[in-house]
Order: structure tokens, then sequence, then C-alpha cells
């Protein structure tokens, strides 16, 4: 972190507590000690290095009571990072990390989507400046390239839910609904126009058509037409490489820093 620091490099506070174990159980008690944690890194960086870029990456494992598992994509764990994210920006104004697409489920299923878009959801509400573990199931420890081309059909929602509501006199319309009058139709108005692109949001891969032209297109399902998606982009972009110097010079830096820590 010092060195980092040095460098001018944006340097990650981590703190995993586990609710239950390292932790108090109670969410309350988990975040006395991530905060300690995390104000303890602050200080040491900003001591160091003053004015050297940093930001919080707190993660609240909860330990399942019956199998002592750590477990991320908890709602314990959601409720923690709103709770969180609003003692930091009130209080210490450091940008946060928050471990958005949080999942517990070993595959791609109900499960993984349910934990995933409440923890994301209320994290993002709360505008973090990064939100990760996006393709992420097995609580981090696995990646599924279908689950993240399902998590960025899902934060187009959320990008909408960050924006909330537009009040201004174009958004309220009042003179157009004074145009329009209670037997007019909004269908054909200049206005609709011109919001209805940035007012709704339509994830590419959701279902939005009738029963009918839905059977008639072969009832794919949402898994479907992500993973169609997906194998579509990937096949557009298999040439989009990095020209091969540059990724022998990645290697001989990586390969470098691996001999000075062993």
């Amino acid at each position: 972190m010092m060195r980092a620091g040095r460098a001018g490099a944006p340097t990650s506070v981590t703190s995993i507590g586990m609710a239950g174990a390292s932790c108090p159980v109670t969410i309350s008690g988990t975040l006395v000690v991530t905060l300690a944690e995390m104000l303890a890194g602050l200080t040491i960086s900003q001591l160091a290095n003053p004015g050297a870029p940093i930001f919080f990456t707190p993660k609240m494992m909860v330990m399942d009571m019956l199998t002592g598992m750590g477990k991320q994509g908890s709602t314990e764990g959601a409720i923690y990072s709103v709770a969180l994210a609003q003692i930091i920006d009130r209080h210490v104004h450091v940008p946060l990390n928050l471990n958005g697409f949080a999942a517990d489920s070993m595959v791609v299923d109900g499960q993984s989507q349910a934990e995933r878009l409440v923890n994301c959801m209320l994290a993002a509400l709360n505008s973090p400046a990064i939100s990760m573990s996006a393709g992420k199931l097995e609580a981090g420890n696995t990646s599924s390239p279908l689950q993240l081309a399902m998590d960025d059909q899902y934060w187009s929602i959320i990008s909408r839910l960050q924006r909330g509501v537009e009040v201004s006199d174009e958004a309220l319309a009042a003179s157009v609904i004074r145009e329009v009058g209670h037997e007019g139709s909004y269908v054909g108005e200049p206005h609709t126009l011109e919001y209805f692109r940035t007012e709704q949001v339509v994830p590419s891969a959701f279902n939005r058509q009738s029963r009918e032209i839905w059977s008639a297109q072969g009832a794919r399902t949402f898994e479907d037409r992500v993973r169609e998606g997906a194998l579509r982009v990937i096949e557009e972009r298999k040439g989009d490489r990095l020209p091969a110097e540059v990724i022998e010079e990645m290697e001989a830096i990586v390969n470098e820093a691996d001999e000075r820590m062993t």
C-alpha cells in the first residue's frame, strides 16, 4: 500500500470480516470492525504518503451456522453494504468498491439471480465507485461467462435505477399535457420521441413480445438469448488480441514480480 502510494497508484483498503466468526454476528457489530480496519488502513496510507489515492473495498461474509461456510450472497451482506455506504458518504468521503454481484450459488440458476440482484440493486442505489463480482458464483470462487453476460443485462436495469426521476420543465411536460388534453394520445408527440429512449430501459435479451410472437420465434428463454448473444460477441471479437510484443512485455513484468515475491 505504501509503495503504491509513492507511485501515485490507487490502493484498495480491504476488509473481509465474517459475521459470527471474525466479527460479531450482528450487522452493526461487523460494521464497527470493518470501519476500524479500513480507517486504520487509510491512516497508514495518508501518514506515509499524504494525498495518496485510496478506496475502500469492504466485503461482509456471513458464517452459515449450519455448515460453517462463509457466504457472500446473503441478505445481511446487502444490508451491510447499504449501511456502510451511507456512513462512508456522510463521514469519510472515500470512494467505495462494493461486492455488488455477490452470489453463493454453485451454478447459474434462480438462487444466483436472486442473490446478485438483491445485493447489486441495494448497493447500486448508494452509487459506489465500483460494483464488483460480475460473473462470479460460489462466493467469488467460480467465474461463469454466461453469468457475466447476464450481469451485463442486469446492469442496464440498475443504471436506470441509479438515474432516478428527472424533474425539470421538459420532463414534467405540463405544456404537452395541456396540448394533448384528456382525449388525445401521446404516441405521436415529439416529446415522446425525444424522451422514450432515455426514460425506458429495454435490456437486449429481455422478451417484450406477446406470447404468440415469442412462441413463433422459438420460445427462447432469457438464458437462451443471453447465451446466443455472448457466443456471437466471442465469435465477432476473436481477432481482437493485443500485439504479441505487448503480451510478452506484460508477461515479463509479471514474471519479474513473481521472482521478487519468492
